[in-house]
């Protein structure tokens, strides 16, 4: 593929990663959580105050749950999100070298999640390769 249609294909990946949920939102949801764990604490305190030391342990132990999953998320998303960041390097790296990119990288070659960044990377060391072996001959 030439240079402009590799450059709009890493344009929508590039557009397609940061479309992806950021840490920010995850944080929200984070914050709604805890918000409605404590309003629902306060509403059960108000109803019966006998319950209120269980009630307020059960709660706490809510909120850490949630909060743990929460992060455990935003390390996933970190984690996916550099590895996209990677494929980005790689990509616009072997464009900016060769003025293209090879037929076989598409956009759902790009996205597709089994595709380790070892393996896209020896699939463009390879297309150079082989580029280089027609310019010679």
């Amino acid at each position: 593929m030439d240079d402009d249609e590799a450059r709009y294909l890493i344009d929508q990946f590039n557009k397609y990663v940061s479309w992806r949920v950021r840490r920010t939102e995850l944080w929200l949801v984070e914050t709604a959580s805890l918000v409605s764990v404590i309003a629902l604490g306060i509403v059960l305190l108000n109803q019966g105050g006998h319950l209120s030391g269980w009630v307020l342990v059960i709660f706490l132990v809510i909120w850490i749950l949630l909060m743990l999953s929460g992060h455990i998320d935003s390390w996933r998303i970190d984690k996916v999100h550099k590895g996209y960041q990677k494929r980005i390097e790689a990509l616009e790296s072997y464009r900016f070298r060769n003025k293209s990119l090879p037929d076989e990288i598409t956009f759902s070659k790009i996205i597709d999640p089994k595709l380790k960044q070892d393996d896209l990377r020896e699939l463009l060391e390879r297309a150079e390769q082989d580029m280089m072996k027609r310019g010679h001959t």
